[in-house]
């Protein structure tokens, strides 16, 4: 697969997951609760690194914070998986901070970021591809038209163009909803001030969707959030139907 070749994955797997503490106890990291699988369990981001090396990308960098020696203890430097796994921690720092951190560890060549709470059946090579076709683009969403569990979030023109992100009512343009997973070119942060604190969704996006640099594609895959206990509970029978394999099934 030419197209991912090379191609980074940057993970967002620092949140506190205060909605999903009935579930954690606060004994994990959001993105390290317990899946069953057989007569045992894996971590949830077991099945996001599943995904994408099957899609071919073996270049991870994890963003870790609370709990985050687990994720390390777990996975390590990814030899066993046959991944390459690098790790950023950011502390506390919100979403945009802890990927702007992470950027000395991404070559100059378009990065993927996804959170550590959702999954995307994501066809990961079309939707690199698709960006690399916008080279005006510094950001591109994956968005779905039809979700099921929240209210759009984006609002996309004819040309892929996001026109909004957060609050949309554009009746001219296609809604749909923002899936946490994303393309970006390493311009889009380079307007972020050293050291500055700021998140991916209340200040990076408006300021790429005033500047007409950030795109949306949508795409139609299995999309999973994991914050909350139904959507936990949700991924948790989509996982036991074999609709998607954990990391250690696929190298084991």
């Amino acid at each position: 697969m030419a197209e991912l070749t090379g191609t980074t994955v940057m993970i967002l797997a620092g949140g506190l997951g205060t909605r999903l503490r009935e579930i954690t106890q606060n004994r994990c990291p959001k993105p390290m609760v317990p899946v069953p699988v057989g007569d045992g369990s894996v971590p949830f981001l077991e099945f996001i690194l599943a995904h994408y090396r099957q899609a071919g990308v073996t270049d991870f960098i994890i963003c870790i914070g609370h709990l985050g020696e687990q994720v390390i203890d777990h996975f390590g430097d990814g030899g066993r998986f046959g991944l390459t796994i690098r790790y950023d921690d950011a502390g506390a720092a919100d979403t945009g901070q802890r990927v702007s951190n992470a950027l000395a560890l991404v070559a100059p060549a378009p990065f993927l970021v996804t959170c550590g709470d959702t999954f995307l059946g994501l066809d990961v090579a079309a939707f690199v591809r698709d960006f690399h076709a916008h080279r005006e683009w510094q950001s591109q969403l994956a968005v779905i038209a039809d979700p099921q569990t929240s209210a759009p979030n984006v609002a996309v023109d004819a040309k892929g163009l996001v026109l909004a992100h957060g609050q949309v009512n554009d009746s001219d343009a296609r809604l749909g909803l923002e899936t946490g997973t994303m393309a970006f070119r390493t311009s889009a942060f380079s307007d972020v001030g050293a050291g500055q604190d700021f998140s991916l969704t209340k200040h990076l996006f408006p300021d790429l969707v005033q500047r007409r640099t950030i795109g949306g594609v949508f795409v139609s895959a299995d999309f999973f959030d994991i914050g909350t206990p139904a959507g936990y509970r949700r991924f948790c029978d989509y996982a036991a139907s074999g609709q998607a394999q954990p990391l250690s099934r696929i190298v084991g």
